[in-house]
């Protein structure tokens, strides 16, 4: 796995991140330091946004500059 995503609440992020390194010490987990904005966050290239305690999905394309 390269790339993963979870949703957890602003205060729980140290402690989701340190049990899910303590779950296997050969497989160790880094963290981004992005974190949602106005209920709405990038990953990989997909938007993901909150909304009613549901997550919403759909593609994004990051805006190219080309000659």
């Amino acid at each position: 796995v390269v790339d993963t995503i979870t949703a957890v609440h602003k205060n729980k992020i140290h402690e989701a991140h340190e049990h899910l390194n303590k779950q296997n010490t050969s497989t160790q987990f880094t963290k981004d330091s992005e974190i949602e904005e106005n209920g709405k966050i990038l990953f990989l290239d997909c938007l993901l946004t909150r909304e009613n305690k549901s997550l919403r999905t759909t593609a994004h394309k990051k805006p190219t500059h080309t000659d």
